[in-house]
């Protein structure tokens, strides 16, 4: 009785071990990949800049994301530069309503930042919320000219800290336009349900 009971005991444990180093061994791959072009804007100076914006969302089967945001800046009726953010972090998916299915994505946990500018000098600069020791503030484009309104509230372009830098990226809801046929997924995005 005693060796049978070791023997299940053994068994039990060596099916835990195979299945945590099966788990542990688990690939992540990409789950979705969806698109979305927009025309945003940004007060700079007291004024309103526009910015052709593209967006370029994949998602991953250990419920990550990876949205990089493709900005053109058009200021005073000239393209005055460009602004690439790539932003990390969770998604969830809700329940599918008239052809949107939500996705959320959570608050980013890691921005960066590249630009280029020629607003009234040529520039270019980077910045990793995960590689900056904000001992020196740094500027997204537009510095003490721009804000950003981020839930109704205004923030700086100038980042003293990476709670600042990463709270320019908050959650956020999207929705995925789905097949009229069929349903599924297509790699449509929209901002809104309509």
């Amino acid at each position: 009785m005693k060796n049978k009971f070791v023997k299940s005991m053994l068994v039990a444990l060596v099916g835990v071990f195979t299945f945590g180093l099966a788990s542990c061994n688990a690939k992540v791959e990409q789950e979705g990949h969806y698109i979305m072009a927009d025309i945003e804007s940004s007060t700079i100076n007291a004024s309103q800049s526009d910015f052709a914006t593209t967006y370029d969302l994949k998602t991953f089967s250990d419920g990550s994301y990876v949205l990089e945001k493709q900005s053109i800046m058009e200021m005073f009726g000239s393209t005055v530069g460009n602004e690439h953010w790539t932003l990390y972090g969770t998604f969830t998916k809700g329940t599918a309503v008239d052809g949107y299915l939500p996705i959320t994505l959570s608050a980013a946990t890691r921005l960066v930042y590249t630009a280029e500018a020629h607003i009234y000098l040529t520039y270019a600069e980077a910045h990793d919320s995960e590689l900056e020791t904000y001992e020196e503030s740094f500027e997204i484009i537009g510095g003490t000219m721009r804000t950003f309104n981020v839930g109704g509230t205004e923030v700086s372009a100038i980042i003293t800290s990476k709670v600042q830098f990463l709270s320019l990226a908050p959650e956020v809801t999207y929705h995925i336009v789905l097949d009229s046929t069929t349903s599924a997924e297509t790699v449509r995005l929209s901002k809104t349900a309509a």
